[in-house]
């Protein structure tokens, strides 16, 4: 059949345009698919630098606190105990897994100020005096000021300031009281009681698990009911920690 004069040309001019489009979304879509290959490198590598990036501020954190534990009396696993003691505490009250995670490395930066306190004050074994219970009593402060300089370090900012404080109000150092004391502090403020109690110094025998169990619960207004009562409902956990990471032979279950 023989085509209309005129008609030829226009799908020529057709088809080349068409063609032409073609031509043209495919190298788009190429350029397209050599972003997404791009973005997904750079967004493998950003994930890699920032898991460097957390392993670097975890071990950082774990070196503070080694330091801190170097200056004073404290040994062992101490705070090694105490990150794990305050974790699953805040589990048992409820707690968000941001915050178990925070508390969980955080505990152990409680008494990073004693590094700004004159070792020979921490090391003394006889009474101290008034001037010298005021410094002593002073190492929340310091360590409030040199871990509140970060933010990833608040909460740890905050147990270092109030985990002497008493639920009662009379604590140290600005006998807050009730829950004007951050909850963080207040729960590391029970698991530093246990650890000490359980743990034998030169000066002192440990106690025993139930021993310890029994004072605290007999404790009235050092700690928050509802962290006290977490505890006693879960002592267990505790005792199990204790045991795991024991400095020497492990004692026996209670």
């Amino acid at each position: 059949m023989a085509v209309p004069n005129g008609v030829g040309p226009v799908m020529a001019a057709g088809g080349g345009w068409r063609a032409d489009a073609a031509g043209r979304l495919q190298a788009e879509n190429a350029a397209l698919r050599r972003e997404l290959e791009r973005l997904r490198r750079a967004q493998a590598e950003t994930a890699a630098l920032r898991e460097e990036t957390e392993a670097a501020f975890m071990i950082s954190v774990t070196l503070l606190a080694k330091a801190a534990e170097l200056h004073d009396a404290e040994t062992g696993n101490h705070i090694l105990r105490l990150d794990r003691y305050a974790e699953a505490l805040a589990a048992r009250l409820g707690m968000p897994a941001g915050f178990r995670r925070e508390i969980g490395y955080s505990a152990a930066l409680h008494d990073v100020g004693k590094m700004s306190v004159d070792a020979a004050l921490l090391k003394k074994t006889g009474p101290l005096t008034p001037a010298e219970r005021c410094e002593m009593e002073r190492h929340t402060e310091y360590g409030w000021r040199i871990l509140s300089q970060s933010e990833r370090l608040r909460m740890a900012a905050d147990i270092a300031y109030c985990h002497h404080e008493r639920w009662d109000g009379a604590g140290y150092p600005r006998r807050l009281a009730g829950e004007a004391i951050p909850l963080a502090a207040r729960i590391v403020a029970l698991a530093d009681v246990y650890d000490a109690l359980r743990s034998p110094r030169p000066y002192k025998t440990g106690l025993t698990h139930a021993e310890v169990r029994e004072r605290l619960a007999r404790s009235s207004g050092h700690f928050d009911p509802a962290v006290l009562a977490g505890f006693l409902a879960h002592h267990r956990d505790l005792e199990e920690i204790y045991g795991q990471l024991v400095d020497g032979p492990a004692r026996q279950p209670a």
